[in-house]
């Protein structure tokens, strides 16, 4: 891919990337908050990414297929926030989603816990951790939670299999289908 980046990483291994906020970019070519190219065994931890916009393709984080073995905590997605922690393999693009871009559904009540992920490969995989606060879901029954992907061919939320974790405030998750 080619583009602007806040992070990029190409080659690189063994990196350590603490505390960092990527920010309000407007361009024309395609945008990454963090862009991996060839790069493996590096930590991201505390990563905020928000505000990114182009008139072409926007990724909060992009990884090729040829990345391996880099551990994501605490990145935070979009506006609304959406604060996730993952691990991957063979690449995956990562995006917030736009409060106009989300498909309701009736009869599902949301937490405001988004993000849109797509696979670069047919093999492509993301386990992922879906932080959230007590504020943030207390108009719930946490131990009544799910999680759902929605599939654009049918136009329907699905449930996915997932892991709760009410004392330490995570939903997670292996996604290995996309839309």
């Amino acid at each position: 891919p080619r583009g602007a980046a806040g992070i990029w990483v190409g080659s690189g291994t063994n990196n350590y990337f603490f505390n960092n906020t990527i920010t309000g970019s407007n361009e024309t070519c395609d945008v990454y908050g963090v862009l991996l190219k060839y790069a493996s065994n590096n930590i991201f931890n505390f990563t905020e990414i928000r505000n990114l916009r182009s008139t072409s393709n926007v990724y909060a984080f992009y990884s090729d297929e040829n990345s391996i073995s880099n551990s994501i905590y605490n990145m935070t997605l979009a506006s609304y926030p959406t604060t996730i922690s993952f691990i991957y393999g063979n690449g995956i693009a990562l995006k917030g989603v736009l409060e106009e871009e989300i498909q309701s559904n009736g009869e599902l009540l949301h937490i405001g816990k988004f993000i849109n992920v797509t696979g670069v490969t047919v093999g492509s995989w993301i386990n992922v951790t879906i932080h959230y606060t007590e504020q943030e879901i207390w108009m719930v029954n946490e131990s009544s939670m799910k999680l759902y992907r929605y599939n654009e061919t049918s136009g329907e939320w699905e449930n996915v299999t997932f892991i709760l974790n009410e004392t330490h405030n995570y939903i997670k998750a292996n996604l290995t289908e996309f839309s």
